[in-house]
């Protein structure tokens, strides 16, 4: 375990080094992932929204991200559902934590080939300020819905 004593900045720094390094290693320098058949995988992020207003919710849009991430996996692309990920680890509900994992997902996306926005449930606050964040970057976009969801609507 790694304890931080400087700002948030440092902490994102940091972090910044640590993925470079780590997918350095991953896919060998400047060479993209690749799933065992040997076709190039598309690091893909992937935005969908998170916060909710009760547990029900909270449960719909943990089911429909695992939605989106095994659709983005169907379509040849490697997801990082940063906004899933973090907030299994650091507190939501903490404004210092949740922005500790918004830093940590904008990190990873400096190494991305694409965004991929989900849109069956609306865009977030969330999902608003990384679609802005990725435009400003020039990060190729799109925007994705399923025309079926029976499986997780009400």
């Amino acid at each position: 375990m790694v304890t931080y004593r400087g700002s948030l900045t440092d902490v994102c720094t940091d972090i910044g080094h640590l993925v470079d390094q780590w997918v350095a290693d991953i896919v060998g320098g400047t060479d993209k992932g690749q799933h065992e058949q040997g076709a190039e995988l598309i690091l893909t992020i992937l935005e969908s929204p998170y916060a909710a207003e009760n547990e029900g919710l909270m449960q719909r849009h943990l089911a429909y991200a695992n939605t989106c991430i095994l659709d983005c996996l169907r379509r040849g692309e490697a997801p990082l559902a940063s906004h899933v990920l973090y907030a299994r680890a650091l507190n939501d509900n903490l404004t210092s934590e949740r922005e500790l994992g918004i830093a940590a997902g904008f990190a990873w996306a400096e190494k991305c080939d694409k965004v991929a926005i989900y849109l069956d449930y609306g865009i977030s606050r969330g999902m608003k300020r990384a679609i802005e964040l990725h435009a400003m970057k020039g990060r190729q976009i799109v925007f994705r819905n399923f025309e079926k969801m029976t499986r997780y609507r009400r």
